[in-house]
């Protein structure tokens, strides 16, 4: 089975690095990437569903993680896709307000790679 992850996140190095290293990883791992939140939306209509969507906090420009999270959440349509945050916003209170919008989980930047794999692979798998 593919799964499909979508990467939305304006910082080109963490795409590149996160998509890479799921490729590496996984044959079975197809990487879509959107470099804001508005283009992730557009993304996400365009391929109609995705396994999982790792999603920044912060980005410049446009809607932030959190709308678009919300966004993602309140759509019937796209609403039990798995939403995780990726962030190197360690407060918790912006962990709260990911949560608070539906996300499923959050991803501290820089990511423990192991750590990282083992949740790809179960968020993914368990879509199955």
């Amino acid at each position: 089975m593919i799964y499909k992850i979508l990467i939305i996140d304006d910082e080109p190095d963490i795409v590149d690095f996160v998509k890479v290293l799921l490729e590496t990883i996984d044959d079975n791992y197809e990487i879509y990437t959107a470099s804001e939140g508005d283009e992730g939306l557009e993304k996400l209509e365009e391929l109609g569903s995705v396994h999982l969507i790792l999603l920044d906090v912060m980005m410049k420009g446009g809607k932030d993680g959190i709308e678009v999270c919300s966004i993602i959440k309140q759509n019937p349509f796209t609403k039990d896709i798995p939403v995780y945050m990726f962030s190197a916003k360690v407060l918790e209170t912006d962990q709260e307000a990911a949560l608070a919008v539906g996300a499923d989980g959050y991803i501290i930047k820089p990511i423990e790679i192991e750590e990282f794999v083992g949740l790809i692979n179960k968020v993914c798998r368990s879509s199955d």
